[in-house]
């Protein structure tokens, strides 16, 4: 068994504090444009039924468009810090934690539809910043999600589609 010499092993245990200076200078510099959403260029896509726009343009979160083909039943749904837990039971800190400040919540069912539960239900939280929207999107979308095409970024899941628009999730 050959010994490395104490020259070498002084050499690397000496270099192990200047790497990390190196790392933790480098660590400090932000770079917007690294989470610049805006940036993304996004492909030629049919627009979404959801209508974005509304949702820019809404003090309050709302989906104000609307789905193809479906109408809204009933009024929106709207939480606040204080009665999240209402709605989203057990997870309501993980959102609170997250910069969550409004959540609007509608349900539709079809046109031509009798019924009176709902078939599809839209959320759309108020998380305060794109960033905090962000980090929530790829909390909740887990493991190896389809990208979809809708909003700035988004993703197909089990459950449904999550997407951001802005500070929207």
């Amino acid at each position: 068994m050959n010994s490395v010499p104490l020259t070498y092993r002084l050499l690397l245990i000496g270099l192990l504090p200047v790497i990390a200076a190196v790392l933790f200078v480098k660590g400090q510099r932000y770079d917007p444009a690294l989470i610049d959403f805006k940036a993304v260029k996004q492909q030629e896509t049919p627009s979404p039924a959801v209508s974005l726009q509304s949702i820019r343009e809404s003090p309050a979160p709302a989906v104000g468009g609307g789905i193809t083909g479906f109408r809204q039943l009933g009024q929106p749904q709207n939480y606040t810090k204080e009665n999240l837990y209402e709605h989203v039971d057990g997870h309501a800190e993980y959102f609170i934690g997250a910069g969550f400040m409004a959540l609007t919540v509608r349900d539709y069912i079809s046109e031509d539809s009798k019924a009176t539960a709902p078939e599809i239900e839209t959320e759309v939280f108020d998380m305060g910043k794109s960033i905090q929207a962000f980090g929530v999107l790829a909390d909740e979308s887990g493991e190896n999600p389809a990208a979809v095409s809708v909003g700035t970024v988004g993703f197909k899941t089990s459950s449904g589609v999550n997407f951001i628009e802005g500070r929207y999730y």
